[in-house]
């Protein structure tokens, strides 16, 4: 229903909780598909790293409510300092 005013902006918090894991990948196709058509913009956020990974091409990290990081997919995954907070290196 959200798209049915053809919103500039659409905010989605944790699209892909709850969904079974078999759907994650048609969700991501879909959103890049409604970007693409309608030439909206989306803000995620969202733990499944793997669905912001492949959606996003832009990321911003926070921890405990500050800006960690900010940049493209691939800067993220190397980027230290997330490393650390998330993966505990």
């Amino acid at each position: 229903m959200a798209f049915m005013a053809e919103p500039d902006l659409v905010l989605l918090d944790e699209p892909c909780a709850g969904v079974n894991p078999s759907l994650v990948g048609g969700i991501s196709t879909l959103l890049k598909e409604l970007n693409k058509s309608r030439k909206g913009s989306f803000v995620v956020i969202e733990h499944n790293m793997d669905f912001v990974m492949d959606l996003c091409h832009r990321i911003m990290v926070m921890v405990e409510g500050r800006v960690l990081a900010i940049g493209t997919p691939a800067e993220i995954r190397g980027n230290k300092e997330v490393l650390d907070a998330y993966l505990g290196n």
